[in-house]
């Protein structure tokens, strides 16, 4: 059921509706405006539930009920508290445009509600479309049970580990813990690595490790410690030439 029900301005300028009395009027737009009411205007609601809500006697809702019943403006089933409003899914139909949305509310206020007045709904609007398709699929209870179940039938998707995902293959001079350590640094600095980021990573590992067996693993170590996006050749400790003969100073 939806949270907002409109009132449309020309029911002041109804016939009916202007002959009613000040109780009756406020009865009537409780039945078509409060919160149970569903698209199709067909509800469970007691006349103590309504007497509740209005403030009105039982005794004029009774009466004001069989008025309307007898001006063909709905049905009631008193021992069962299911009411038929019959226009209100003409003026429903209107505020919806997704008919995915007005087939599957149907679909679950038909299953909800069983009464012998969708017979009658059905009837009323056979030439609507969305009615049409209603009633030659959401009958059938295999297609009515999934449309409402589907959020619950619905089998969850395992999530995948993206950390112990590597989208290329990894050489094997490449520790691939070591690896993975570099990836999930940079996913927490809002880096992940693309497919085509990881192939270039590994070339240049595969570059530095040719100059030297192990600098691949020691350049991924480095950039995790510096928190390096990127991957940099290791520097080698050199003694810095000063240009002095020490020899000479013997």
């Amino acid at each position: 059921m939806s949270k907002y029900k409109p009132l449309y301005s020309n029911l002041w300028n109804d016939p009916d509706f202007e002959k009613y009395t000040p109780q009756e009027k406020l009865i009537y737009i409780f039945l078509i405006t409060n919160q149970a009411v569903e698209k199709s205007g067909i509800y469970k609601i007691t006349i103590k539930q309504i007497s509740f809500y209005t403030d009105c006697n039982k005794s004029i809702i009774n009466d004001f009920i069989n008025k309307l019943i007898n001006d063909n403006k709905i049905k009631y089933d008193f021992e069962k508290g299911v009411i038929f409003i019959k226009n209100v899914f003409k003026f429903q139909k209107g505020m919806i445009k997704n008919k995915k949305i007005m087939f599957i509310s149907l679909l679950k206020n038909y299953q909800m509600v069983k009464t012998d007045f969708w017979q009658e709904f059905f009837d009323l609007y056979i030439n609507d479309e969305v009615i049409n398709e209603f009633i030659n699929d959401a009958i059938n209870k295999e297609v009515a049970d999934f449309i409402i179940n589907k959020k619950q039938d619905k089998p969850k998707k395992p999530k995948e580990d993206k950390k112990e995902e590597c989208k290329s293959e990894l050489p094997d001079f490449i520790n691939p813990e070591i690896f993975k350590d570099f990836k999930n640094m940079r996913k927490k600095m809002k880096k992940e690595m693309t497919e085509r980021a990881e192939k270039m990573i590994i070339k240049k590992l595969k570059e530095f490790e040719e100059l030297k067996s192990g600098n691949a693993n020691i350049t991924l170590e480095q950039s995790i410690l510096k928190n390096y996006t990127d991957v940099y050749e290791p520097k080698t400790n050199t003694t810095k030439n000063t240009g002095i003969d020490f020899n000479k100073l013997n």
